[in-house]
């Protein structure tokens, strides 16, 4: 007679595969650090009040970066593109801090100059949020 797999068994599998993706850190010097640049990077992830997550873009040629974010129902995320010293950026007049209710927010910077810049997902709520981060970096072409 075969073996069955117990529901445990199978939990911690999951729960191993989980842990071996690397986790975003909550400050400057823990943010995971999104490669390759120039290039595409996809993350499902969630944050809660005691877990904020912050990527880490080292951009060294000026480019565009596509931001994508999505999420759905309650509580508001807080979305925000930091500078290398983790203040909000100012890109075009405009501080790039949104809060997100639900459905997706897109926006594009054109002409990011080399420099390392974050993207920070927190919220106020105590419970936990869950959503998509798709970011798409290509170096501006040189004449």
């Amino acid at each position: 007679m075969p073996a069955r797999s117990s529901p445990l068994a199978a939990l911690s599998v999951r729960t191993a595969a989980r842990a071996s993706q690397q986790e975003p850190g909550g400050t400057l010097g823990s943010a995971l650090r999104v490669r390759p640049i120039p290039g595409k990077f996809n993350r499902l992830d969630s944050v809660s009040r005691s877990d904020r997550d912050l990527y880490r873009l080292v951009v060294k040629n000026p480019s565009t970066m596509q931001i994508v974010f999505r999420k759905s129902g309650a509580p508001t995320v807080q979305l925000a593109v930091l500078n290398a010293r983790g203040r909000v950026l100012r890109f075009g007049g405009q501080k790039l801090s949104f809060p997100v209710l639900a459905g997706v927010r897109k926006f594009s910077l054109t002409g990011l100059m080399p420099s390392t810049y974050f993207v920070r997902v927190s919220t106020a709520s105590s419970a936990t949020v869950n959503y998509r981060l798709r970011l798409n970096v290509s170096n501006l072409p040189t004449s």
